[in-house]
């Protein structure tokens, strides 16, 4: 209860940890749209994506069709496509990615159908029945605050993918420790 002072005083640290690093941990919002080539062979969504990472985002969220189906680039062959390929590159320069569904009442499962199943692959997380919105809100306070509580990217990425304070509609936080 935030009427304890030692539970204020924490509650109150956390707050100021977030504050103080919100601004250096960006988090952009993608929804999936039909792979688009340019005339550079490219698809127009991987060079928004690799330039949402060079100018320094640290979290994608992806606004997926359904339960969890983003656009490779490639249909026959997503390990080919040039969007797995920007998201496979944004994950290894340490880059978190949120798969989230655009759809109101369902969720983002475990990548069931081919045309998200490489998400995984890539090392994206799922934000489950998370909105977009929720999505971003808590990839964006959990990378802020992860400095703070000495946590990793596995770590924060495996945050994502629990439910803390009822942010998942799954019926209320886990009693597991948030901050471990």
């Amino acid at each position: 209860s935030l009427a304890d002072p030692a539970a204020l005083a924490l509650a109150r640290g956390q707050l100021r940890a977030v504050a103080a690093a919100i601004d250096a941990h960006p988090v952009a919002q993608m929804d999936a749209f039909p792979a688009r080539a340019l005339p550079s062979g490219d698809a127009f969504l991987a060079q928004m994506i690799r330039a949402t990472v060079g100018i320094g985002a640290k979290g994608l969220v992806l606004q997926s069709y359904g339960e969890g189906n983003f656009p490779s680039g490639a249909p026959g062959d997503p390990a080919r496509g040039a969007i797995r390929q920007a998201l496979a590159e944004a994950e290894a320069a340490g880059v978190v990615i949120v798969a989230a569904s655009r759809v109101l009442q369902g969720s983002v499962g475990a990548f069931h159908y081919a045309a998200g199943a490489w998400l995984a692959e890539i090392g994206a997380v799922s934000a489950r029945d998370m909105t977009p919105m929720a999505a971003f809100a808590k990839t964006i306070v959990l990378l802020s605050a992860a400095a703070h509580h000495g946590w990793d990217r596995d770590r924060v990425k495996a945050l994502i993918g629990r439910d803390l304070w009822g942010e998942g509609g799954a019926g209320g936080a886990d009693s597991g420790d948030a901050t471990g």
